[in-house]
């Protein structure tokens, strides 16, 4: 089992279901998944399909609404093998841990978010789980000219620093990547523009 849950999380679709359905820590219905991953209805409909053929998703009907839901297999494996992936709880808990944690919990939502978006998905696919999730976290600090004391960001990912000192220079680079990326097509549209005036 533990081959197939770490087969889906390097599977773009289904790790984002995957942290959809464990970060919500509730079921979701198909319509919301198909809204939450901006994907059509046929397609969710064959994800969570095999999801479900492979053990991964439980599956409810309500009246006329299909709730799926992660298997308690699924949800164990990730709390064992994958820590980083943190549960968002419903309210933040007074006596946390750690200083900044609801300040922490904000940003991590903005970095699952940017996930989702086009040009940071393929992360998903170039970096482990708990590498695209605390790059992304780093990326959505750092272009909103917010910083977070890395022993709060270490505890928080559950990680050690000095894994979070070498991600946090690598979401530097990769934003500088995706910036140059940004500004060649900039200036070769540019270009094209202007050879089409003379």
């Amino acid at each position: 089992m533990n081959q197939v849950i770490e087969k889906a999380l390097r599977l773009k679709s289904q790790s984002q279901i995957i942290l959809l359905l464990y970060q919500k820590k509730s079921k979701l219905c198909a319509s919301e998944l198909v809204e939450l991953l901006n994907s059509s209805s046929s397609s969710i409909s064959n994800i969570v399909k095999k999801m479900q053929n492979n053990g991964l998703l439980n599956y409810q009907v309500r009246r006329k609404y299909h709730f799926f839901s992660l298997t308690k297999e699924v949800k164990d494996y990730l709390q064992v093998y994958h820590p980083e992936i943190i549960p968002l709880k419903e309210e933040v808990i007074e006596d946390s841990h750690i200083f900044n944690e609801s300040e922490l919990q904000k940003y991590y939502v903005k970095a699952i978010e940017l996930l989702k978006s086009p040009y940071y998905t393929q992360f998903l696919n170039d970096y482990s789980l708990k590498e695209a999730l605390i790059l992304s976290f780093n990326i959505v600090c750092y272009l909103n000219n917010k910083s977070f004391n890395i022993t709060d960001i270490a505890m928080f990912f559950k990680v050690s620093e000095t894994e979070c000192r070498s991600m946090y220079r690598k979401s530097l680079l990769v934003l500088k990547e995706r910036l140059n990326m940004v500004l060649d097509e900039l200036v070769n549209s540019s270009y094209e523009e202007n050879k089409n005036i003379k």
